[in-house]
């Protein structure tokens, strides 16, 4: 894989606990793993939670000039080389997009390898995609899918592009797209009774509601739609709700300039929220909401803010939204259209008793997608193989 992704580790490690099964790990890229610059998050990072323990890994040299999760962002002629020294009987990659995962299928091929491949594209998007480049790029995933062993698909949207392409259900393995369960259940558990001591620590009332927005400010995600939404909305009686965004990125001025010319009251712009304190900020929050587009091929921080028990409103092209949203537990409001978004807000902060159902539904839902589960579909396909 491209580089150690926070989301991904413990799925590793799970993987990992099996005995039948020996793994390794490669890396082609070692962002996160030291104090680094996000260029989307605009700021230097560095994980706070563990990303190289309870598996075992290694680094290749990455010989890209530019070196990025892109395509010529990871160049690693030195998986060659892993070929022969480890003589994998299989291999799994996550992913299609970089140079060095095109050589490990190239690989895998020649040295007739078991090749598996656990990717995120969603149908809904690959179907807005018409250029030609997508055209040439679709032929050459179904000859990859086509010699591939088997494919690990994360949701329905996933699984519909994949068949798209010709692929069967016989090849296609369910292994939920998920989080750490243990820790945002545990974490979940310990804040749930803290709350309201969280919100006096951020400066909010007790009878306060709170939306909230995670991840990077970045146009993909389209913090904008619902910084213009919560404007309307508070223009009228809606006085006491608030609009919380944790993260950081190029928007953050676009953002702060909304917020001055609406005169828009009540929004805090809390920064980059590293991993560890991320759950007292979705234990304080009423509602949480994903307004992304193209690009959004799941969105996990979905995931994590229903094991803190939270209504979800996304729109219709977040990849996840029709694994994770149900009428039981959100809504799901049409790309881009504020009037629409404003309505299904509006919905859940008129009625506390929905939100309390939606938030408990959420939390129902949730606990089906965890990685204890997808690394058990993974090992055991190999084995059975």
């Amino acid at each position: 894989m491209s580089h150690p992704i926070q989301y991904q580790i413990n799925l590793l490690r799970e993987i990992n606990i099996f005995n039948d099964i020996e793994t390794q790990v490669f890396f082609y890229w070692d962002f996160g793993t030291k104090e680094s610059y996000d260029a989307e998050f605009q700021t230097k990072i560095k994980w706070d939670t563990p990303i190289l323990s309870g598996y075992k890994y290694a680094f290749l040299k990455n010989y890209s000039f530019k070196k990025s999760a892109n395509f010529f962002g990871c160049i690693n002629f030195g998986i060659i080389n892993t070929f022969f020294k480890n003589a994998p009987n299989s291999v799994l990659i996550f992913g299609w997009g970089t140079f060095s995962n095109l050589l490990v299928i190239f690989l895998s091929i020649i040295f007739n390898k078991n090749l598996y491949i656990y990717g995120e594209s969603p149908q809904l998007h690959e179907s807005m995609k018409k250029s030609s480049y997508n055209l040439f790029r679709r032929i050459i995933l179904r000859a990859v899918f086509l010699k591939s062993k088997k494919i690990f698909f994360i949701g329905k949207e996933n699984k519909k592009f994949y068949k798209s392409l010709g692929v069967r259900d016989q090849k296609l393995v369910f292994t939920p797209y998920a989080v750490d369960s243990n820790f945002h259940a545990l974490k979940s558990e310990k804040l749930l009774s803290k709350k309201y001591d969280l919100r006096r620590k951020h400066s909010i009332k007790k009878d306060s509601l709170l939306i909230l927005f995670c991840g990077k400010l970045i146009e993909k995600k389209r913090p904008q739609d619902l910084l213009l939404a919560f404007s309307e909305i508070t223009k009228n009686k809606y006085k006491n709700v608030h609009l919380i965004f944790a993260g950081d990125g190029p928007m953050k001025h676009d953002l702060q300039n909304i917020i001055s010319e609406e005169k828009i009251n009540n929004v805090k712009l809390l920064g980059f929220v590293n991993q560890t304190k991320l759950p007292e900020i979705y234990t304080l929050s009423d509602i949480f909401v994903l307004p992304s587009g193209l690009g959004e091929t799941w969105g996990l921080v979905v995931n994590e803010a229903m094991y803190y028990g939270l209504p979800i409103i996304t729109s219709s092209l977040v990849g996840c939204s029709s694994d994770l949203v149900t009428s039981e537990n959100g809504f799901i409001y049409e790309y881009k259209n504020l009037k629409d978004l404003e309505s299904k807000l509006l919905t859940l902060i008129d009625d506390r008793a929905k939100r309390d159902l939606f938030g408990l539904n959420s939390r129902k839902i949730i606990s089906k997608y965890n990685q204890e589960f997808a690394a058990k579909q993974i090992v055991n396909t190999v084995l059975n193989d």
